[in-house]
């Protein structure tokens, strides 16, 4: 039989505990926001309880963790975009190694939180998303949310698909508020300097890896990853399939103008032992690691504060500065959603004003 008890809190939000009795076993509990859920929690409960199906205790404490990730590992982790699969392969075992030997049970909204602030570090120096000079023991909440994100992952397959328990630690964990997306892009003067500084460093791929990126808008998984069988330079066309994408969905990347050119080139001297375009002069069958040879030449042309990543923001910023849409420019960098385009929201703004202004002037003078 189940019971529900409305509850008020100190600060006037309302919500409903229910309780459901189980023969021999006590009780077993949910507190929900609104009456509905809890009754239909309560309902579904006492079916299963009815055709014992209900096993939240015994399971949880059943499995561990650790046994939870390396199902994750097997069953989930393939099938995302092989970026996706290091980054969150990292962090999977930052929470084995940390966890991973507590039963489910074991694993509370307190052990999370502990493991959050430990993430979080003190002092970090984070400040509008990035590091100062010099750096801070801990991370940045934007990684830090990743981190439990990954996590949430977990117990929302725990919960909802392999039923080893009844409810999610983390939906009573509160996430660190996430830093504002940062734009960075090139200024036109920085722009000359630092494709003067990659045509003069010699390097075989830089020039034109960068201005095909800044061309594009592709990730650098999907640039480096590119191979020539993707590649079509009569029609200008890379194609990007889900596989090699970091959001799952295809897309096409268009090679026009100065890209195009130094792109055919790169094809007329390609490395014939490997199909990748920008492939290692030491083992082909990877692709080039471009980090150090990017960071000298931002060096060479004085250009601060700039990752490779902001040659995809510098992408977006120019193409709003040419009139772009936002909606435009999502499909130009592959994001499923106008929400990871928002932050480019005042460039556009800024431009169009400017294009009132002038058409004011030209008007009136």
């Amino acid at each position: 039989m189940a019971t529900i008890e409305k509850r008020v809190g100190r600060h006037g939000k309302t919500t409903y505990r229910v309780k459901v009795r189980l023969k021999d076993k006590g009780h077993v509990s949910r507190t929900f926001d609104k009456m509905t859920l809890a009754r239909n929690w309560a309902q579904k409960t006492e079916v299963d309880i009815r055709e014992r199906r209900y096993f939240p205790e015994a399971e949880s404490r059943r499995h561990t963790l650790a046994e939870a990730i390396a199902r994750y590992r097997r069953d989930v982790l393939p099938h995302k975009a092989a970026t996706n699969q290091t980054t969150e392969e990292s962090r999977l075992r930052w929470w084995e190694e940390r966890l991973g030997p507590l039963t489910l049970d074991q694993v509370t909204p307190p052990v999370i939180i502990a493991c959050r602030d430990e993430l979080l570090g003190e002092g970090s120096g984070y400040t509008d998303g990035r590091l100062p000079d010099g750096g801070g023991p801990g991370l940045s909440p934007s990684t830090v949310v990743r981190y439990l994100r990954v996590l949430s992952r977990i117990f929302n397959l725990i919960v909802h698909e392999w039923e080893w328990l009844a409810e999610s630690p983390l939906s009573r964990v509160p996430f660190p508020r996430n830093n504002p997306g940062r734009v960075r892009f090139l200024s036109e003067e920085e722009m000359t300097r630092l494709l003067e500084a990659c045509r003069e460093s010699g390097n075989l791929y830089l020039h034109t890896a960068v201005v095909v990126a800044i061309s594009t808008g592709m990730r650098h998984g999907e640039l480096f990853g590119l191979t020539w069988s993707r590649v079509d330079l009569d029609r200008g066309r890379c194609r990007l399939e889900s596989a090699h994408t970091k959001t799952r969905t295809s897309r096409a990347a268009y090679l026009s103008g100065e890209a195009r050119r130094l792109m055919t080139l790169l094809y007329e001297h390609r490395d014939r032992r490997s199909d990748l375009c920008f492939p290692s002069p030491i083992n082909p069958g990877k692709p080039y690691d471009i980090r150090r040879p990017f960071t000298l030449a931002l060096r060479a042309a004085g250009v601060e504060d700039f990752t490779w990543h902001d040659l995809r923001h510098t992408c977006a910023s120019y193409l709003l500065m040419n009139g772009a849409t936002l909606g435009e420019v999502a499909e130009v960098l592959g994001h499923r959603t106008l929400a990871m385009v928002k932050r480019y929201a005042h460039i556009a703004e800024s431009h169009t004003a400017s294009v009132v202004e002038r058409m004011n002037k030209n008007l009136f003078g």
